[in-house]
């Protein structure tokens, strides 16, 4: 059984990690809302409705990219929590930057499905994935060295899910310029 002081600070973290629940949902909602229906006139329908479905492409390429980059950091974010046993507000400050910049990823998305055979957005995408890595590394660092976040034991899985959050940063950002292929209007 826990004890008191056990107990409010196991419902503090989660409240903490319900909060970073919801900026996820958020994030990965506000990339969908902003694919938008091609505007085709009622009369010209079926006859240029699937190429101009097909034209948005690159917006659905970058919101899929976006989507497994934000769920991937949200199982970090899931396995650095889920053994902190107390936290200070150094790590409730890094939390919400790392929040923070999740919350970010759909407009450098955005840029990226719009102006993606520019590298402005290729690289404004990449430094985002990749800002939020390091803010992951470093809230697990924090985690990690102040004294009573962590039980003795933590799991070792939680090495593995900070290790892979470098490795969105190398996987997600060269895979960018894929979505660079959208053709001049």
């Amino acid at each position: 059984m826990l004890s008191p002081i056990e107990g409010q600070t196991r419902r503090d973290r989660d409240r903490i990690v319900n909060l970073s629940d919801g900026g996820f949902a958020i994030a990965i909602t506000l990339l969908v809302l902003d694919i938008r229906a091609p505007d085709v006139p009622e009369n010209m329908v079926p006859s240029q409705l699937p190429a101009a479905l097909l034209s948005l492409w690159p917006d659905y390429l970058g919101s899929i990219l976006s989507v497994v980059g934000i769920s991937t950091f949200w199982l970090i974010h899931r396995s650095i929590f889920r053994p902190i046993r107390a936290y200070d507000r150094n790590l409730l400050y890094l939390n919400f930057l790392f929040l923070m910049v999740v919350a970010f990823v759909p407009f450098p998305t955005s840029l990226l499905g719009e102006y993606g055979d520019h590298q402005l957005p290729v690289a404004i995408y990449a430094a985002t994935l990749a800002v939020d890595a390091v803010v992951i590394h470093r809230r697990f660092r924090w985690s990690g060295f102040w004294k009573g976040a962590l039980p003795k034991t933590a799991p070792s899985g939680i090495r593995i899910s900070v290790d892979s959050a470098s490795t969105i940063s190398r996987a997600e950002a060269p895979s960018a310029p894929i979505v660079c292929n959208k053709p001049e209007p």
